[in-house]
């Protein structure tokens, strides 16, 4: 079951991969990558097939230009400014909901948006169980040469049914109700 989602995942990753390539690159180039992607079969390690899928893409490609905010080291920096300006331990949400990446085209611009989602330490008692989703979001000129605009915010906070009223009051208060505006 375990394998299955995975391969959906993998389908999922690749489609919008190539959905973002028919957005700029030629035909022969969505062709090659394509072919790459066939070679490779369902992938268990996504940066070797990337290695080989990103050769076909010239430096110049704005589909590659894209892709350089579409990875965990660029929400690096973010994540530790969240966690030093908010002084709250917490560890990643290994789900579906733990990390969403959107991007945007636009005419003159493109909007890169990392949505994560935290949680409390598995050190904390059910009565002290939080988790909150923050976004790092990138606005690109058009020519994707330049960040014109980055934005980190927490954007909702959220309890189980067990977390108690102190708890709630405090990061409530800590993440202004899940509406915080950090940079």
């Amino acid at each position: 079951n375990n394998n299955n989602n995975n391969n959906i995942r993998s389908d999922g990753i690749k489609n919008k991969f190539l959905d973002l390539l028919k957005e700029f690159e030629s035909d022969e180039t969505i062709a090659n990558v394509t072919k790459e992607f066939n070679m490779e079969g369902k992938p268990g390690d996504w940066e070797l097939v990337m290695q080989s899928v990103l050769k076909w893409l010239p430096q110049s490609s704005r589909s590659l230009k894209i892709l350089r905010l579409c990875h965990q080291n660029i929400i690096l920096t973010a994540m530790f400014h969240l966690k030093n300006l908010i002084s709250i331990q917490t560890r990643d949400v290994r789900t579906k909901e733990g990390w969403q990446i959107s991007i945007l085209i636009l005419q003159e611009i493109a909007v890169v948006t990392h949505t994560r989602r935290e949680q409390s330490l598995a050190i904390s008692g059910e009565d002290e169980f939080f988790w909150f989703e923050w976004q790092l979001m990138m606005i690109v000129d058009k020519h994707f040469n330049d960040i014109e605009t980055a934005r980190l915010k927490i954007t909702t906070v959220g309890f189980n049914e067990k977390t108690n009223q102190q708890t709630k009051d405090k990061l409530n208060k800590i993440l202004c109700g899940g509406n915080l505006q950090l940079i």
